[in-house]
């Protein structure tokens, strides 16, 4: 069983102790494979959001089972007759996710089994949600090397001829990882030309205000000034984004999907993670497991100054980072050169965040009302039978709630 890779942490002892914990837990195995099933049907229903994978006989094939922690998707409970035939051997690739980062890790991972299959192959992402694919589908698919004609968005079932499916190679909550699941990531990257930097700062400075890191403008020029080449992926293609990563001895930037592109690095090279928050998350468990199974150091800095706890995540107030010790301690240890001008207190910066913070909570309240409601609604949930109906009035509750 292949490794955890080295990791050092910047921060304070209570941080350090949780991350190693949370670290302790990746489990890395060698068990992906590829099966085929002739005849099957692939049933997908938009109104229970339930899909999977039936054999001739209409029985369900477990490899088709999508699991996030100790839960999968909804299964069908029954396989259309009706189902449109479609004279075609395919590959069942993943699902379609509005989430960029969530998309790019967790319904691309069994893209290993695709790579050696023939050249007349079809390759199938279920939309069980009914909401169309984004560009980035096809544009990953295209580094991939395939056409977009060769691409099916299933809403609806259908029956094929042959379908090979891959194991799932990722379940993220779980910190379960197969070292088969970089090698899709790795064809994407041999593929691609251009990029050759040997050092990468990837920047949500230019993201919408709601979401990107205030202050981070002032680090990155510190990581400029030392060989750092600063790149803002909303405004790259997916092929450029590849491309300057793919050469890279060392990627940095905020905690977020930027750096999940670690997947696209070659061995041997360090990720550097800058925390953008300080309520505690799981985040360095999930990039030091994806830094890991690609053969790669982690290097993780609590950067954050926000005087206000926020999540890594989901609908959070405001975050700011700053030349905090540990960012300091970090520069020193790696040599790199700076001044006091680019290390004092960014005091504009400090004052963008309280605008934000205000704002913030004008809108939605107070964090600890959002964390009171969130635990509301998740004990409310648990009286309601059925997952379907649960899932439905989660998303209820919380559309009501505004949280």
């Amino acid at each position: 069983m292949p490794e955890i890779t080295p990791f050092k942490i910047y921060s304070d002892n209570k941080n350090i102790k949780y991350s190693n914990k949370i670290i302790n837990q990746i489990k890395i195995t060698s068990n992906a494979s590829v099966i085929s099933v002739d005849n099957p049907t692939i049933v997908v229903d938009t109104k229970t959001i339930a899909y999977g994978v039936f054999d001739s006989n209409g029985k369900f094939v477990k490899q088709s089972l999508q699991y996030r922690g100790k839960n999968h998707q909804f299964i069908p409970k029954s396989v259309p007759h009706d189902a449109p035939y479609i004279d075609s051997v395919a590959v069942l690739v993943g699902n379609i996710y509005p989430h960029f980062g969530h998309f790019l890790v967790e319904q691309m991972n069994r893209l290993f089994g695709a790579i050696n299959q023939p050249r007349d192959i079809k390759y199938i992402f279920m939309d069980n949600r009914g909401i169309g694919a984004q560009n980035f589908v096809y544009e990953f698919m295209a580094a991939f090397g395939v056409d977009k004609n060769d691409i099916i968005i299933l809403n609806k079932s259908a029956r094929f001829k042959k379908l090979y499916i891959p194991s799932q190679t990722l379940n993220i909550k779980n910190a379960i990882i197969d070292n088969q699941m970089p090698l899709g990531y790795q064809k994407m990257a041999q593929n691609t030309t251009g990029g050759g930097y040997d050092r990468v700062y990837m920047s949500r400075a230019k993201l919408p205000q709601t979401i990107r890191t205030i202050g981070e403008e002032k680090i990155q020029k510190i990581f400029e000034k030392n060989g750092y080449k600063i790149i803002y992926p909303e405004q790259m293609s997916i092929a450029e984004q590849i491309a300057a990563v793919r050469d890279a001895r060392y990627l940095a930037g905020c905690a977020g999907t930027a750096l999940h592109w670690a997947f696209f690095m070659k061995p041997g090279g360090t990720v550097i993670t800058l925390k953008r928050n300080l309520e505690r998350d799981k985040f360095v468990q999930t990039q030091h497991m994806f830094n890991s199974v690609c053969g790669l150091k982690s290097i993780f800095v609590w950067a954050s100054v926000e005087p206000h706890k926020s999540n890594h995540g989901g609908k959070h107030p405001p975050q700011i980072i700053g030349a905090t010790q540990y960012i300091k301690q970090f520069f020193d240890d790696f040599g790199f050169k700076y001044t006091n001008s680019d290390i004092a207190i960014d005091n504009d910066a400090m004052k963008e965040y309280q605008e934000q913070y205000e704002k913030y909570i004008s809108e939605n309240g107070s964090t600890i009302r959002t964390k009171i409601l969130k635990h509301m609604v998740k004990i409310i949930s648990c009286f309601i039978p059925g997952r379907i109906n649960r899932n439905r009035a989660r998303k209820w509750l919380k559309s009501k709630l505004h949280i």
